[in-house]
Formats: structure tokens, sequence, C-alpha cells
């Protein structure tokens, strides 16, 4: 997954675009795609700002639950591949 562009940027565009032009002459300008400067600007108009969302899925623990066992299996057999 590719990082996000950065927060400059971010700001950049969106006070172009809070300054006038349409969001695709800022995209243009600023060598982004059109798509992420509609984005950013209905961001902006919803939310206020263009900062980046949390990134990543679910990162939940799924052996919490096994976690005794697990370690038991482990204190019985160190080399133990699971």
């Amino acid at each position: 997954m590719p990082a996000p562009y950065s927060q400059d940027l971010r700001s950049r565009v969106a006070s172009a675009i809070s300054g006038g032009p349409s969001p695709r002459k800022a995209a243009d300008r600023f060598g982004i795609g059109i798509s992420t400067a509609i984005r950013w600007a209905q961001r902006l108009q919803a939310e206020g700002h263009v900062e980046a969302g949390a990134m990543g899925g679910d990162r939940r623990l799924r052996l919490n639950e096994h976690r005794e066992a697990v370690l038991t299996l482990v204190a019985q057999q160190p080399d133990l591949t699971l």
C-alpha cells in the first residue's frame, strides 16, 4: 500500500481550492489526480480539514483466547513451530 500524500501538499491543495480554482485546476497545478483533489475538496467542505485518514486494516489479536494453550505447548516443546 502506498504512503499517503504529505500534509504539506494536502494543505497547499486545500488552500488553492478554497482560494477559488476548481479541484480539477488545483489537481493539474500540483500534479495529483483529479479524483484525489475532488475527494480532498469534499473532505475540506465536510470536515474542515484534509488530513490523511488512518491506514491499515483490522489489527485485532486473534490468539488471545488461546494464549494459555499456546504458551503451554511452547513450554513443553520450545522449538515448536506454529
